[in-house]
């Protein structure tokens, strides 16, 4: 299950690259409005502005931030029993944000009014990196989290009528 998520997200990354530019800018301009609107109520109305720039290169960050995380955890679904799984599983992470972003740029050279970019790439990139730090820190945060609770499990199983050894 969690390979196809993985698999639909990618192909929704890839089909916002194949938009023309105007339905693009048009997608962009949308999440401007409802960022610009939030960021005004928090920091009062005109205090700071959020240009189309941001948003964008956002965009490409947090796209490919989230595809690595869900791209640590099918990869670790898959190898959880052997050694170094974590390491492998950001080393895939980290290496197919770097090849789809790369095939996400190019995409681009095929919709119309638009074309690839170098630092879009290199954005893309460094979501994936904080992306997979992201999902292998939560995982070895809940990883130890479990082995406390096992082991005082344990604990209350080893120690006579149920009473934990303090």
């Amino acid at each position: 299950m969690l390979t196809a998520i993985t698999a639909a997200y990618l192909c929704w990354i890839f089909s916002n690259s194949l938009k023309t530019a105007p339905e693009s800018s048009a997608a962009s301009e949308k999440v401007q409005t409802v960022v610009q609107s939030v960021i005004d109520k928090v920091a009062g109305e005109g205090k700071v502005n959020v240009s189309m720039h941001f948003i964008r290169k956002a965009a490409h960050f947090s796209e490919f931030a989230l595809f690595s995380f869900l791209v640590f955890f099918t990869a670790y679904s898959y190898i959880c029993f052997k050694p170094y799984a974590t390491a492998i599983s950001m080393a895939c992470a980290a290496a197919l944000a770097l090849v789809c972003g790369c095939a996400d740029e190019l995409i681009q050279n095929f919709s119309e009014g638009r074309s690839p970019g170098v630092f879009d790439a290199l954005i893309d990139f460094s979501g994936g990196v904080a992306g997979t730090f992201c999902a292998a820190l939560i995982f070895i945060i809940i990883k130890n989290i479990a082995g406390k609770i096992r082991k005082k499990r344990l604990q209350k199983v080893k120690s006579p009528q149920g009473e934990s050894e303090e």
